[in-house]
């Protein structure tokens, strides 16, 4: 007996994820890119003209390490990139291997959801508050930094989601077929299926 057909993927869903963590990668290789070039600036402003860039420190470790350490938590969760350690599972048969998979993608998207609400709460305090550091007697604005965990947040748990949701979508085909598809989803290899 032929298997079924595998079920139509969510295109729009994972066009959003997709479009979402495609932003967030060229987002952060841009931030990436002016944090080295103002550190350059710095380091050559002070070897050369002895002075230093002012807040450059201040601005790298409250704006460009926050960016860059949480907005592409969602493209590693995208490409597969996270630390899977399968040793307790690699034994198991194929469909609890699956199970744990969906298991896991489920619980991922319950505490990247509720991070992404801490910490907009938090964000939004800092806001509020108008929360600011002084460097070289230079006020620095922080509380727009405090935005970008739970955007970093929402997008791994909308990557999250839409795994959950390819799963769910398709399977009629067996549990391992739709978790291995969901899994694969972001490396186009539903376009053969």
């Amino acid at each position: 007996m032929p298997s079924p057909a595998a079920p139509p993927a969510p295109h729009g869903l994972a066009r959003v994820v997709s479009a979402i963590s495609t932003g967030i990668s060229l987002l952060c290789r841009g931030i990436l890119v002016l944090m080295i070039l103002q550190i350059c600036v710095d380091v050559a402003m002070r070897y050369v003209f002895d002075i230093s860039l002012p807040g450059t420190i201040a601005f790298v470790s409250n704006y460009y390490m926050i960016a860059i350490t949480f907005l592409p938590l969602a493209v590693a969760e995208r490409e597969n990139r996270h630390i899977d350690v399968e040793v307790l599972t690699t034994n198991l048969p194929a469909t609890a291997q699956a199970a744990l998979r969906l298991v896991a993608w489920i619980v991922c998207c319950a505490i990247f959801a509720l991070m992404t609400r801490e910490s907009f709460v938090e964000a939004v305090e800092a806001m509020h508050s108008a929360r600011y550091i002084i460097e070289n007697g230079m006020k620095l604005p922080v509380w727009p930094s405090h935005f970008i965990l739970p955007v970093g947040f929402g997008a791994v748990a909308l990557v999250c989601l839409s795994r959950i949701v390819i799963t769910l979508l398709a399977l009629r085909i067996g549990l391992t077929a739709a978790v291995d598809r969901a899994r694969r989803y972001y490396q186009g290899d539903h376009d053969h299926e």
